[in-house]
Order: structure tokens, then C-alpha cells, then sequence
């Protein structure tokens, strides 16, 4: 369904009502590049997360742990894999918290601030 703009409070309540959260992105140049704002929105979002296996997703990403990892990429192994989480809720639980505590953990501001003052101090 299209969703029309709202504010980012009813964006959170809606990620949060969503059973699964799905990031179906090519393994392509573009793909490979960056990495997906929408992403952190998703992790604080405590849904689990079903995500194609593309440019550094898996070093941050282990499958069936912080998300569910298609690694082939074509609409059945996506739709395979998403019906695998659906019809694994308690795993899929456990998988969208553990994504939540990895996000705290890994991309928490005071985090990356800490990392960006180590990596410019010089021995």
C-alpha cells in the first residue's frame, strides 16, 4: 500500500506494526556503494529484518542471528526466505530484538563518535 508522508513519530509506529521488515536490494554497483539509511529504522524497530545479500551487509548482518540473509538473489529465493521467517515467529522474534541490541551496540552515536576519535588520535 502507499503510505502518503507522515511524521517520523507515525513512521516508527508503523515499522512497528509490520510483521516483517524486507530489503530486497540488487547486488549491483549502486546496491554495493552505500548503505541503506532506512536500515537503522528498521533495526529500531525491533521487527525482524529479511535483507538480499548485497554490498557489506553480511559484515554487519549474520544470518538467522540479526536478520534473515537471502544470498541468492532472484524474487523466489527472496519470497523463500521471507516465507521462512513468517512462518518462524518466535526465531524471527528473537532474530528483529537481537538486531536491536546490535544496533545499540554498533551504530549508537557515542559508539561512532568513540571509533572516530581513535581512529584520529595517533600513537
Amino acid at each position: 500500500n502507499f503510505v502518503p508522508n507522515i511524521s517520523h513519530e507515525k513512521v516508527v509506529r508503523y515499522l512497528q506494526s509490520m510483521t516483517l521488515l524486507m530489503l530486497p536490494r540488487p547486488n549491483s554497483t549502486i546496491s554495493r556503494a552505500g548503505f541503506p539509511g532506512k536500515l537503522a529504522e528498521y533495526i529500531s524497530s525491533r521487527r525482524p529484518i529479511v535483507t538480499t545479500d548485497f554490498g557489506d551487509i553480511t559484515l554487519y548482518f549474520k544470518n538467522l542471528e540479526t536478520a534473515f540473509v537471502c544470498y541468492e538473489w532472484s524474487p523466489q529465493s527472496f519470497a523463500a526466505t521471507c516465507k521462512y521467517a513468517f512462518e518462524n515467529r518466535k526465531l524471527a522474534e528473537k532474530i528483529g530484538n537481537a538486531a536491536y541490541k546490535f544496533g545499540l551496540k554498533e551504530f549508537d552515536i557515542l559508539t561512532a563518535a568513540e571509533r572516530i576519535e581513535n581512529f584520529l588520535i595517533l600513537p
